[in-house]
């Protein structure tokens, strides 16, 4: 335990980040800490007034909070932006499932019907862009990256991934897929 952190701190998640071993998440239902286990330096504590559903940090280190109606992004410079779902077009989102690529990219994917987004920070402003719309996909339970870059949907309804060339069906066994990994040798 980090001494900084309150002993009433009960912790409901914590996992490391996948492309940097060193950093781990701690959250509970409103709260998230983002740690340096090297240094032990606390590089972030974030509250929210309303049960937070995922958390990821791109490659800017602008953190994202993804509420059931809301994104909130952090920026390092101390800037907050809120983006509420409803006015980018999308319904309550319950679960989000969300993914970090290696090139940094941020994708946001709604459970139940198969639209994948790009999370993007601009000095403009942040937005939620509409990637694509994979028709027969339903429920996601799990976004993952392999070692090419291609991205992975495990589904009620089968295995999908999207790639430079688009979105494809890959596996259907009998529907659901729950989870999907590769070894060391990229072998999926």
């Amino acid at each position: 335990r980090h001494p900084e952190i309150p002993e009433t701190f009960k912790t409901r998640l914590h996992w490391k980040d996948r492309y940097n071993s060193d950093i781990v998440y701690l959250q509970n239902k409103t709260e998230v800490y983002i740690l340096n286990l090297l240094s032990e330096e606390i590089l972030g504590h974030y509250t929210a007034s309303k049960e937070i559903k995922m958390t990821v940090q791109d490659d800017q280190g602008i953190v994202w909070l993804a509420f059931s109606d809301t994104l909130l992004s952090y920026h390092p410079n101390g800037e907050k932006r809120v983006l509420t779902l409803s006015g980018a077009g999308l319904n309550k989102l319950s679960p989000l499932k969300i993914v970090r690529t290696r090139d940094g990219k941020i994708f946001m994917a709604e459970k139940h019907r198969g639209r994948i987004y790009e999370l993007v920070w601009e000095e403009s402003g942040s937005q939620i862009v509409p990637i694509m719309h994979i028709k027969g996909m339903r429920t996601i339970f799990e976004i993952i990256e392999d070692k090419e870059g291609e991205i992975w949907f495990c589904t009620l309804n089968g295995l999908w991934s999207m790639g430079r060339t688009g979105a494809r069906q890959r596996y259907r066994p009998n529907d659901r897929v729950h989870y999907f990994t590769e070894d060391a040798e990229g072998n999926k």
